[in-house]
């Protein structure tokens, strides 16, 4: 019973805001949020009462805004991917992380972050785990290194 009244009211609703003349951008408005209801342009027509023409360029008008968004954020992965390719190749050329980090422009943690995927990349494993227990320090590192080598 509750839920039949509660369609009941929700389509009064609806038939009264169709009653009430809408302003332009109300109309726009109207349209681009059945749009995105996935309603037909037949039923967009009927609710807000406008006719096909109107109601199709606002849709493709809509859509293109909302291609131009996806492409910018794609764009913006692909700047981030481009500076982790740049690390791995400074990385790949002998560059160390300070130098790395000067050249890109990047923080501490970007560095390291992108350092510790070049060792994977590299299968490097027992050096990245030595890494990691190290907790993040590369003194340590050099430390071991260096007793190695002048034993």
């Amino acid at each position: 019973m509750i839920i039949f009244i509660y369609f009941f009211f929700k389509e009064l609703i609806i038939v009264e805001m169709s009653e009430i003349s809408l302003n332009k951008f109300e109309k726009e408005g109207r349209v681009i949020e059945l749009h995105k209801e996935g309603k037909t342009i037949r039923d967009i027509a009927k609710n807000v009462h406008m006719s096909f023409t109107p109601i199709s360029k606002l849709i493709k008008k809509y859509d293109k805004k909302q291609t131009v968004k996806l492409n910018n954020n794609n764009s913006i992965q692909m700047r981030k991917l481009l500076k982790c390719t740049k690390a791995y190749a400074l990385f790949q050329k002998g560059y160390n992380t300070v130098q790395t980090s000067i050249d890109l422009q990047l923080d501490f943690n970007e560095v390291r972050k992108y350092w510790s995927e070049y060792l994977r990349l590299k299968n490097m494993t027992k050096l990245y785990n030595i890494y990691i227990e190290s907790e993040y320090h590369l003194d340590y590192l050099f430390k071991i290194y260096y007793f190695f080598i002048t034993k």
